[in-house]
């Protein structure tokens, strides 16, 4: 709506001021009030389960059964915004920003605590930094330049304070940062319009506010909407609310198929894999498993002519992996959980590591800042060990000192291209490499010397992974080469070959050796 503008005189433009001024200050301390109160919240509740933690006898074990029953407890009696995600992100926060010294009572120390705090959101993106100094310097920043949670979340994501870091000239780092900036800077009242300040008050979210003309006719016709849609669909929500790491976002209408809907319901809300990707360019599929048994799908989409990693948590929204340049092509992403924290693997080129053209990047955490470990074309990190290979038909297997190092060299190509371990067994190793003008992916168990040709709908695999007893490819969908998107096999087969023939371990044919770990009988 636009407002009306009137010109003012003397005495009147002088009153009109001083109540703007007004207006403005209540606004400002109802702001710095609400956040104040959430912030403290939070940093009172990590505080405590970490204390509760530190008395529990088996930590780790226990520090996650309190978790668990917090969450439980705090939910029934007080609604959303406890998830156990939450907690450990309110224990994350008091680690990590002990030096805020929330206070008992915030009558006395109100004027000054406030106004070194800022609003919720913008912890919730810091705490996902790893090194404490990016955090610090991201923090003072966002304070005194007063940046919005976009501004910060953006600035987070193209590594502003890195780029500034290695700048001579830093003064047009700092004019595009805030011109790129610029827009989010414009609505003054986004911290009180989030949906987490919202819960907190106990406030509903208006879904009337985000309906657009298109969803509002749709659902003054709901009925013959559907039946153009076809047989057994049922509408399921409207302005669904779905909150991710990075924002809030609302599905203006979620529909379910109800026909095969076992098939397409996973277990912890995951829907069938990768399905939500069909309509894109994908490959490199990837899925792990936390100690809950939650699903992390791994994957790489075409962005702008770049490769890029991106993750699923819910099997229906994508989030980029990696905080590399623009002109960085990323790939082979892989993850394993330990010591309750994702790893991440992935192989980065271009810009983002000019020295070679590729390098295996290491980070923990998603969205975590990554680091170098060593030049490669394809590999991964998992539980201390590093398996790797250069652009050729060899693969190293790398612990610690104690274990020897095994060099691999693989008769069956002519060049690797993309190297992952299956999550039930990290010895079962898959590989998918070029073999003349031909694919190929193969099962290798590194202890055993198996090896398998996998045969997926009939052809051969393209850089494919497994999840139990299902198996996900890149099929070619279109005349390019890179015109791939992922897809779960119909048919699968398996092809034995002669690992006498095939593979060499440092220098001299490899038949494998006797292991306590078993694979598959199909591998056999």
């Amino acid at each position: 709506m636009k407002q009306m503008e009137h010109s003012y005189k003397g005495e009147e433009k002088f009153l009109v001021n001083y109540l703007k001024t007004i207006v403005s200050k209540a606004r400002s301390k109802a702001f710095a009030a609400v956040n104040y109160s959430l912030v403290e919240r939070n940093w009172r509740i990590g505080k405590r389960i970490v204390e509760e933690e530190q008395n529990g006898e088996a930590r780790a074990e226990y520090g996650k059964h309190i978790i668990e029953v917090a969450s439980a407890a705090l939910t029934e009696e007080f609604g959303k915004g406890f998830s156990e995600t939450n907690l450990i992100n309110f224990k994350k926060f008091f680690l990590l920003f002990k030096e805020l010294e929330i206070h008992q009572t915030v009558s006395e120390e109100f004027r000054k605590q406030v106004l070194h705090l800022l609003p919720w959101s913008h912890y919730e993106r810091l705490i996902r930094i790893e090194d404490k100094r990016a955090r610090d310097w991201y923090a003072k920043e966002a304070f005194e330049q007063g940046w919005s949670y976009r501004t910060l979340s953006r600035n987070i994501n193209t590594l502003y304070y890195e780029r500034l870091l290695m700048s001579k000239d830093k003064a047009p780092v700092e004019k595009e940062m805030k011109e790129k900036t610029n827009e989010f800077q414009q609505d003054k009242l986004e911290y009180i319009k989030s949906p987490v300040v919202m819960e907190f008050l106990g406030l509903p979210s208006d879904s009337s506010l985000k309906e657009s003309k298109l969803e509002s006719a749709i659902i003054d016709n709901l009925e013959k909407f559907l039946m153009e849609m076809g047989k057994g669909y049922a509408l399921v929500a409207r302005q669904q609310h779905i909150r991710t790491e990075e924002n809030d976002y609302y599905i203006d209408l979620r529909l379910r198929r109800l026909h095969g809907a076992r098939r397409l319901l996973k277990k912890k809300g995951v829907y069938h894999m990768f399905e939500f990707l069909k309509d894109h360019q994908s490959h490199m599929p990837y899925v792990a498993y936390d100690d809950h048994h939650n699903p992390l799908l791994l994957f790489c989409l075409k962005i702008n002519g770049k490769w890029k990693a991106h993750y699923s948590i819910d099997g229906i929204s994508c989030h980029r992996l990696a905080q590399l340049p623009d002109d960085a092509t990323e790939c082979s992403p892989f993850a394993s959980y330990e010591n309750n924290r994702w790893h991440i693997t992935f192989i980065a080129g271009g810009s983002a590591v000019p020295k070679y053209h590729r390098f295996v990047l290491h980070q923990t955490d998603l969205n975590a800042r990554s680091f170098g470990l060593d030049y490669a074309g394809y590999g991964f990190v998992e539980h201390g060990r590093f398996v790797y290979g250069l652009a050729d038909n060899s693969i190293d297997v790398v612990r610690a000192s104690n274990f020897p190092r095994w060099r691999f060299r693989f008769a069956c190509f002519d060049r690797i291209y993309r190297l992952t371990c299956t999550p039930e067994d990290p010895n079962l190793l898959i590989i998918t490499g070029k073999s003349g003008d031909n694919f190929r992916t193969v099962l290798f168990h590194i202890m055993k010397g198996h090896i398998s040709e996998v045969l997926l709908d009939d052809t051969d695999a393209y850089k494919a992974c497994r999840v139990g007893d299902r198996w996900f490819y890149a099929r070619r969908s279109g005349p390019g080469f890179e015109d791939r998107h992922i897809v779960e096999a119909q048919k699968i087969d398996f092809r034995p070959l002669d690992p006498e023939l095939v593979v060499t371990r440092n220098g001299v044919p490899f038949l494998g050796h006797s292991a306590t770990i078993d694979i598959p009988e199909e591998y056999e």
